[in-house]
């Protein structure tokens, strides 16, 4: 299969056919990871990442669902008698 450079801007773009952003799973818009191995130019699709930010998350709850805070005393195991603790 054969490509074509052409100018976008001041910088050069490679057209993909149909057929590959397809077979690729891409799209415009898409990331893409390029490197050059010899004389041969390489890209890889780059996977979206998923992240949350913790405010959004938060803002998801619903204060219907939020336990009522329990102070319970230290017993057992947690209790730790040592000089290191006592700082």
């Amino acid at each position: 299969m054969k490509g074509q450079i052409a100018q976008w801007g001041n910088s050069a773009a490679v057209r993909l056919p149909k057929s590959v952003l397809e077979d690729l799973r891409l799209a415009p818009g898409s990331e893409v990871e390029m490197w050059v191995e010899g004389r041969e130019l390489r890209i890889r699709a780059i996977p979206p990442v998923t992240s949350h930010r913790l405010e959004d998350l938060l803002a998801q709850i619903d204060p219907r669902f939020i336990p009522e805070l329990e102070d319970w005393p230290p017993v057992g195991a947690e209790i730790v008698e040592d000089d290191y603790s006592r700082r």
